[in-house]
């Protein structure tokens, strides 16, 4: 009987632990209109995960480049805090849908991610910035504590 009830507690416990660990982590898709509120309305780190030539050709205002093709993307999310929201980016929204998979991974808290990535911002209008003339032909190869120091 005090085996039955030991156990039954443990299990209950065990439950409890695991609801309140997945409940922690907020990992959301949406829409091009929320992820504009969203931006404008919580402070958090935008982050464009496409390649340069694409950010190049324009980009949302106070994002941050890491390309999700580089060697070391991984070793990069980890060193951005993972206690802040994170609104991620792509072109159309592949890619960022990996890197956010790789993101709950790594145990973030908040992140979401632009369904429709950057296509759908163009397309309804949101703000764009344009390298203004200054394109970068590739981006400086840095170590991640150079980029470390960046953030």
């Amino acid at each position: 009987m005090i085996r039955n009830i030991i156990y039954g507690l443990t299990n209950l416990l065990l439950v409890f632990c695991l609801s309140e660990s997945v409940e922690a982590q907020v990992i959301h898709d949406v829409n091009v209109v929320d992820f504009n509120k969203l931006i404008n309305a919580e402070e958090g780190i935008i982050l464009d995960v496409r390649t340069i030539d694409e950010v190049n050709a324009g980009h949302i205002e106070d994002a941050t480049n890491i390309n999700f093709y580089a060697s070391d993307f991984t070793a990069k999310l980890n060193l951005i805090r993972k206690d802040v929201p994170i609104y991620v980016y792509c072109r159309s929204g592949g890619r960022s849908a990996k890197a956010v998979q790789k993101m709950k991974e790594l145990g973030f808290d908040k992140v979401y991610n632009l369904l429709g990535g950057f296509n759908a911002w163009e397309s309804n209008n949101f703000k764009v910035i344009l390298s203004e003339g200054k394109i970068v032909q590739k981006q400086k190869s840095i170590s991640v504590s150079e980029f470390s120091e960046m953030i």
